[in-house]
Parts: structure tokens; sequence; C-alpha cells
């Protein structure tokens, strides 16, 4: 072979965040301790139904790994970079609530600590499922709250008032 490419799975609501030229990361299963450097190649223009949804087959490139035993076949983990920001102000996603088309999160009451929370609209930037950039709203060193019910927590949480789990997180970072 001449060179050797990696095919990325790449579902519906992701796609629009891909282009040809983004740098990737792929990891094997069968080599868990090994990562390498890939690029996406091209974004194809239709997909295939699988499991009810859309799904692209994305094909990466794929350096560094030419003196590994590879199998067609072989899982690959593949994570493309699709934005990058150095010294974002991050919030747990969970702490995002979208009404009306806009972002707000809860914050303690600064003038009563006592008092009820309150919402804060903010901007958000880029994301990764778990954090989320705040681009306006909050500063470092701001606290918000993210409240779990039982049904997200998945089983990290035991809780003994009704399944409604707060947590209060103070921000890092730079705005």
């Amino acid at each position: 072979l001449g060179s050797m490419q990696v095919v990325a799975s790449v579902d519906e609501t992701t796609i629009r965040q891909v282009s040809a030229g983004q740098r990737a990361s792929i990891s094997f299963d069968a080599y868990p301790d090994q990562t390498f450097e890939g690029e996406v190649l091209s974004v194809p223009l239709y997909g295939t139904l699988q499991g009810g949804v859309t799904v692209y087959d994305v094909p990466l490139s794929l350096s560094g790994a030419e003196a590994l035993d590879l199998l067609v076949g072989m899982t690959a983990n593949a994570e493309i970079e699709v934005g990058y920001v150095s010294e974002a102000l991050l919030v747990p996603t969970l702490a995002l609530q979208k009404v009306s088309g806009s972002y707000q999160v809860t914050v303690p009451n600064t003038l009563d600590p006592e008092g009820e929370p309150e919402t804060v609209p903010v901007q958000v930037g880029l994301s990764n499922g778990t954090y989320t950039q705040i681009v306006k709203g909050l500063i470092a060193g701001d606290q918000v709250i993210v409240q779990l019910d039982s049904t997200q927590s998945g089983g990290f949480f035991q809780s003994s008032n009704g399944g409604i789990f707060s947590n209060v997180f103070r921000l890092g970072g730079r705005r």
C-alpha cells in the first residue's frame, strides 16, 4: 500500500463542522497506547442511514503508523479538530440552558447568598460536548450552578432529595 487511510463515521449532527484539511488524532484499539496524526481528505456529499441516523464516511489520512501490523477492518478511533481556542473560559455544557434561541446559565445570587439563584445570558463558542466556551456574559472566577435530575446523572450520584442534584463550579481560565 502506498498510503494508509482511516474512514471515520460522522453523524449528521456533526458533519457540517467537518471540512477537508482539518487535523485528526487517530488511535487503534489494537494499539491503545499510541496516537497518530491524520487529516480530513474530503467530506462526502451523501451519507447512509444507520440505525435511524444518517452517517457520512469521512476519509482521513494516516501518518506515522507504517510500522504497525494494521489489518483492514480494525477499529480506529478518530478525533477531528473542528476548532481551536487557547485560554478559553469553559463551563460544563450541562450548565447551559437554551431559552428562546439564546443561552443562559444559573449563578448563585451575589446580593443574597441565601436567595434564589439568578440567570445570566451568555454567548457561547466552541464545545466538545462536555465543556462549552463562554465568549460573553461570565468572567473567570464566576460560579455557575449545574442541576441534574436522576436520569441525567448516569449513576455517578446518589440522592435522597427527590433526584435533583446541584453542583456549583468556579470558573478558571481567561475571559
